[in-house]
């Protein structure tokens, strides 16, 4: 929200393919700066333009001056509430590296409102029939699945099929995965990502 004086305005954000969040807030500070003090535009179009050159800035990593007449095709974010919306978090967690990814991305997901149900930290150890039934439950009463997809766990796999058989988002992160390795995931509402900060923003902004 931009509030001034006499008003208050909503400033958009955008869904973009790419999110490089390094740097983004210099980009909105000095694009804003630039369209208000060199441009002369007012407060609130100096704003929305400056979150337009943040936009292109996080896809692009490029600055692209909006004020100018250019073909802008970002999807406007509308920031529903998503605090009652549930990420299936769908991982192996049997090395270190396993344990260290599965509780970043919890905290990441947790930290941009959504509740989060993470079998290694929901459920943790137990019989493990009660857990896998707790675990298919859960993939039902959810509205985005998050895939950790790296060296291709089969309980991983088999989560996101049935997810995928429910019509659940599904959103993929991995950085050592050939593309056919996913085909038979790719028929399903299904996107993958090899970077962790878009595909954490792409599952959000799927809900």
């Amino acid at each position: 929200m931009l509030y001034t004086k006499n008003h208050e305005c909503r400033i958009p954000s955008f869904i973009t393919n790419h999110v490089n969040k390094i740097g983004s807030g210099d980009i909105f500070t000095s694009s804003f700066g630039y369209y208000w003090m060199e441009k002369g535009l007012s407060i609130e179009d100096s704003a929305i333009l400056a979150s337009k050159s943040t936009a292109n800035y996080c896809d692009k990593k490029a600055f692209v001056d909006c004020s100018k007449e250019i073909e802008f095709n970002y999807q406007e974010f509308n920031g529903v509430d998503i605090s009652d919306k549930q990420i299936y978090l769908a991982s192996p967690f049997f090395s270190l590296s396993d344990l260290i990814l599965v509780d970043k991305v919890r905290n990441a997901l947790v930290s941009m409102g959504a509740k989060v149900f993470s079998p290694f930290h929901d459920l943790g150890l137990g019989e493990e029939l009660d857990i896998a039934k707790k675990d298919i439950e859960e993939i039902i009463n959810s509205d985005a699945i998050f895939l950790m997809l790296d060296n291709l766990d089969s309980g991983t796999l088999i989560e996101s099929g049935i997810a995928m058989a429910k019509g659940k988002p599904l959103i993929g992160y991995h950085r050592t995965c050939d593309e056919h390795q996913l085909l038979m995931l790719k028929p399903g509402n299904f996107r993958t990502y090899d970077n962790l900060t878009t595909a954490l923003y792409h599952t959000i902004w799927s809900l």
